[in-house]
């Protein structure tokens, strides 16, 4: 076996990947057991048996969100979510993508408050009473990743209403802006389907946010997903970034995110509803993964 830069180490029945013990049965990525790019360079659809076996993955990964859900509050670290995340994966016996994908550290991406993604899980990281926080999984079962992020505020039921909510006017602003995120990531989605051009995930993103008067992240783009973890073609969020969006249509069988990432400016603690921008351009911290938003505003992901 080719080791690569995941520091793998076998141990009897068990792989050593970054502190992690996974066991040998677990179907590891190409990007653990050999040194091969990353990514593809061009666009692939997927096989009938790749195509279910992503399903498969989505699937999966919504069972773990199902169990995660009852699981977050206050008090709790972001690298207790990590833990239960690779437990939950490793019962289910798939692998957590994202430990090892380019010397990545943990088993699961978690994004508080005014961090836009790539969020490292830490102990010193503890959640308080309506931090909000993306939670972004990815599994490998041996033939297809799958890839899906779903927000939350901590000690509120991600259900709430924000009209109904009784709580103070920053959690109230928090789950707004959860219900703005979500409703742009399904309007996104609405317009997709065989053969329709890119360019109308990008507009009713847009379109979405203006009508909440919600800023939207830049730079945050979908991508394609399968055998790879990401692959092209890239999948524009913003009519802003319409420029980068490859002229090309949705093959059938071709599998992608839509990921919009949706902002809430803040000033002196006070959430402000109004905007000067319908952007906000993000900023990558030194750690090289942490991408934040550069006016320290909140934001949310699905």
């Amino acid at each position: 076996m080719v080791l690569s830069r995941a520091l793998l180490k076998i141990n009897g029945h068990f792989l050593h990947i970054y502190g992690r013990d996974i066991p040998s049965k677990i179907p590891l990525p190409p990007y653990i057991t050999k040194k091969v790019d990353l990514t593809l360079s061009t666009v692939a659809v997927q096989s009938e048996r790749n195509n279910s076996e992503y399903k498969r993955a989505g699937s999966l990964i919504h069972q773990i969100f199902n169990d995660l859900e009852k699981l977050i509050r206050p008090g709790l670290s972001t690298q207790d979510i990590d833990d239960f995340v690779i437990n939950r994966c490793l019962s289910k016996s798939v692998y957590p993508s994202p430990l090892g994908y380019k010397c990545f550290l943990r088993s699961v991406c978690t994004s508080v408050n005014k961090v836009v993604c790539h969020g490292i899980p830490k102990e010193s990281q503890i959640l308080k009473l309506g931090d909000i926080m993306s939670v972004d999984i990815s599994v490998y079962n041996g033939y297809a990743h799958g890839d899906i992020c779903h927000t939350f505020v901590a000690g509120v039921d991600s259900h709430s209403d924000y009209c109904d909510l009784e709580a103070g006017a920053q959690i109230k602003a928090v789950v707004y802006l959860c219900t703005v995120a979500q409703k742009c990531h399904d309007a996104g989605i609405s317009v997709c389907g065989p053969n329709a051009p890119y360019t109308p995930i990008a507009e009713a993103v847009t379109k979405c946010a203006d009508v909440f008067q919600c800023p939207f992240m830049v730079g945050e783009w979908g991508h394609g997903i399968g055998p790879f973890l990401h692959r092209p073609s890239k999948v524009v969020h913003s009519t802003h970034e319409l420029a980068y969006q490859p002229l090309a249509r949705m093959l059938p069988r071709y599998t992608f995110t839509v990921e919009p990432c949706i902002s809430l400016p803040i000033n002196n603690s006070r959430v402000k509803f109004e905007r000067n921008t319908s952007f906000a351009v993000p900023v990558i911290l030194e750690d090289g993964w942490t991408v934040v938003t550069g006016d320290k505003a909140l934001r949310a992901r699905f």
